[in-house]
């Protein structure tokens, strides 16, 4: 029991209530201190015995204040305010609302102050009210958050709380179904649950269908939509999902007249003693932490909640709210953004198939987009930002992309109100901001709190070491001149991009490996016998027009090596016409990777490997090229500029679409151009052309396959 108890007037997304009490006043656990203030608040309970020691009003949102009860613990008043009977709440004075169902005992979820105690805190007694026609009731017995294992403890021990609380908001819901997810792992909560539905069979079946369903555990499954998709395999309207620990806080409102001032969480991390604790609502963070040992080091981010949607908060004001599902505490990560790549990543992991890095970029760009992007449809699960490799906010932009939304659609005459950059702790507005945000809590740091461990330079070193076996096989054909051409143009590209950064004031980012990659990759489209002259001249055009021009890193429509390649060969071939010098003729058809192909496919499947690009897109491109050339008597089926061109230039993420569906057509695409422009080029220069024409129409393939 902790010795003082900090009680916030606002629970959840519930209006804050106002407080009934004083300062010096004599509470006991169970007694009211706040009440309603709207239809969208709940009354508010002491947690424990003791005296309100002050009062505190604080700034929860930019808009919205709300009372902080503090209370002090003194046992020696322990039951007294029971013993006076003096708004105490009693089975007696439920009447029929636990049997009956319907509104009476609807309005009773209030009364006993229940939110939602899943995390998202929306008034139980409001989404139950506001739901019409529910035919079934999910109850969320899922540990979604990695570390986190209060609804599977609860479960473990009170299976029993959990199936009554549910069979009666299944009475006020008038559903007859229950389902009950858990995760499919926890074999141990199936069972006890199962022989808790047997033991009380023909209670909890009067009328009413009670399924166990074991469910894999992911992050989705805290959005009530996922849920029910996974529980009932389509969207439905009739059903509606509550959480575990909500169902027993029902159960024991309903069953032992007990309002809501106590609940289950998980203290996890950098702790001693980690471990589930029951504890009084308000009680601090720091006396639970230190209780777990304190923590094990000096950086450290304390969470309310996981690691993945968790809010980041102050140690010395933190408090359990009855929406906190867990403490964890964990060392602060240092995740520097750096451009976005255009990998697709967070594309692909998005459960609601949102593209979240186009928000990002409509949120830092063009407010305007958000309408087409659907940003209002995200569930802030954080799986976008963990995957992303060069470590964007997406999450945290995406959700107020969709609040902004959501204010334009309630309030058109406010629609000009935009937001700003989060910096450091507090959300800061711009000056077009004329108002303020509803319900957007102060941070620390955003969440995911962790990330996956791929970062875009991981990803650049991987492509640069899946060419060098074969940069080696081609300086060990051509010699030292094959050696100095390869090395002049990579650092030559180094150079150029680090100049043209301190040039416009821009952080110098040459050690990321993409200003390497392109030097590797254009003088590999050369002949050794290309001057160096004329390297250096490709390496400007392809830094400064392919990249730089364009903002950098992940902003470039067209790639960077095949514009230096297709500025020099394109300037031979002119200067061929005038001179007929075959030496010209030599740089715009031949090139040192024409007989390292095996080298470069065992580069390629390197890089699908290690699950940096997709292996069918660019597959398809070759063979389908390769085939089709060799059949009609052109060239080879081990092309290495069509190997070179079609397995590396073809997948690199920034100049091509970012859907699959996008890359295939944008593959198929090529091809046809190649075989097209080969009858004149040849292959060769064929490969690169049809590359270089199909990066311009990249933005339009990404829009019409998302």
């Amino acid at each position: 029991m902790p010795g003082k108890v900090n009680i916030s007037m606002k629970q959840g997304q519930a209006k804050p209530s106002k407080a009934i009490v004083s300062e010096g006043d004599l509470v006991v656990k169970g007694q009211l201190i706040g009440v309603p203030s709207g239809t969208y608040s709940v009354p508010v309970y002491a947690s424990i015995d003791g005296v309100i020691s002050e009062i505190i009003t604080r700034r929860i949102s930019y808009k919205e204040t709300a009372e902080i009860v503090v209370i002090n613990e003194n046992k020696k008043y322990e039951n007294k305010y029971e013993q006076s009977g003096v708004g105490s709440l009693s089975p007696a004075s439920l009447g029929t609302a636990n049997l009956a169902g319907g509104k009476k005992a609807a309005n009773f979820l209030r009364d006993i102050g229940i939110v939602g105690m899943g995390g998202k805190g929306i008034p139980t007694f409001y989404k139950y009210k506001e739901k019409k026609e529910i035919h079934t009731v999910i109850i969320n017995g899922i540990d979604y958050e990695p570390g986190l294992t209060q609804l599977y403890r609860l479960i473990m021990e009170c299976p029993g709380k959990i199936l009554f609380g549910a069979k009666e908001l299944a009475s006020i819901s008038n559903a007859k179904k229950i389902i009950v997810c858990i995760d499919k792992k926890s074999e141990e909560a199936e069972y006890i649950l199962q022989k808790t539905v047997s033991k009380y069979k023909k209670i909890l079946n009067e009328n009413i269908e009670t399924i166990i369903m074991p469910i894999a555990a992911k992050l989705s499954l805290g959005d009530d939509r996922q849920l029910i998709l996974e529980a009932l395999g389509k969207p439905e309207e009739g059903a509606i999902v509550s959480c575990a620990a909500t169902a027993a806080a029902v159960y024991d409102g309903f069953y032992d007249g007990k309002p809501l001032i106590n609940r289950g969480i998980t203290v996890s991390g950098c702790v001693d003693y980690p471990g589930n604790f029951w504890v009084p609502i308000g009680t601090s963070f720091k006396s639970l932490i230190s209780h777990c040992g304190g923590l094990k080091s000096d950086r450290c981010l304390i969470l309310d909640g996981g690691v993945m949607t968790g809010t980041s908060v102050d140690l010395e004001e933190a408090h359990v709210g009855i929406t906190t599902t867990g403490i964890t505490v964990i060392e602060k990560g240092d995740f520097k953004e750096t451009p976005c790549i255009h990998c697709g990543a967070c594309e692909k992991v998005c459960p609601v198939k949102i593209v979240p890095y186009k928000i990002d970029r409509a949120y830092l760009y063009d407010k305007n987009q958000y309408k087409n992007l659907n940003a209002q449809d995200c569930i802030g699960c954080g799986s976008c930002s963990y995957v992303c490799p060069a470590r964007r906010r997406l999450t945290e932009r995406i959700l107020i992309a969709g609040k902004e939304l959501k204010k334009k659609k309630d309030y058109p005459q406010k629609a000009e109100k935009v937001l700003t950059e989060n910096k450091g702790r507090y959300i800061e507005l711009d000056s077009s901001w004329s108002g303020a945000l509803d319900d957007l809590e102060t941070m620390t740091q955003s969440a995911p709190h962790i990330r996956s461990q791929v970062t875009s330079s991981q990803i650049m070193l991987r492509v640069f070491a899946a060419l060098l076996p074969a940069a080696a096989s081609v300086i060990y054909i051509y010699g030292i001149r094959a050696l100095l051409i390869i090395c002049v143009s990579i650092v030559a590209c180094m150079v150029i991009e680090g100049g043209w950064q301190i040039y416009r004031r821009k952080p110098v980012t040459i050690w990321d490996g993409s200003a390497a990659i392109t030097g590797m990759l254009l003088v590999m489209t050369l002949p050794s016998t290309t001057p160096i002259s004329l390297v250096l001249a490709g390496d400007i055009a392809a830094i400064l027009l392919g990249k730089q021009i364009f903002g950098g890193l992940g902003r470039n429509r067209i790639n960077p090596a095949l514009t230096g390649s297709c500025f020099i060969k394109l300037s031979a071939g002119a200067a061929y016409l005038f001179t007929q010098n075959n030496y010209l003729k030599d740089i715009l058809f031949q090139s040192m990777i024409e007989n390292v192909s095996l080298l470069l496919i065992m580069g390629f499947l390197f890089l699908v490997i290690q699950k940096v690009v997709l292996f069918w897109p660019s597959v398809i491109l070759v063979v389908l090229t390769s085939l089709v050339d060799y059949i009609i008597g052109i060239g080879g089926l081990l092309n290495g500029n069509l190997i070179l061109g079609g397995l590396f230039m073809a997948s690199d993420y920034a100049s091509i679409p970012a859907t699959y569906k996008g890359r295939m057509l944008f593959c198929l695409a090529t091809a046809g151009i190649t075989l097209l422009s080969g009858q004149i080029f040849g292959i060769d220069f064929g490969i690169y052309f049809a590359i270089l024409i199909m990066n311009i129409t990249t933005c339009i393939l990404s829009t019409y396959t998302i």
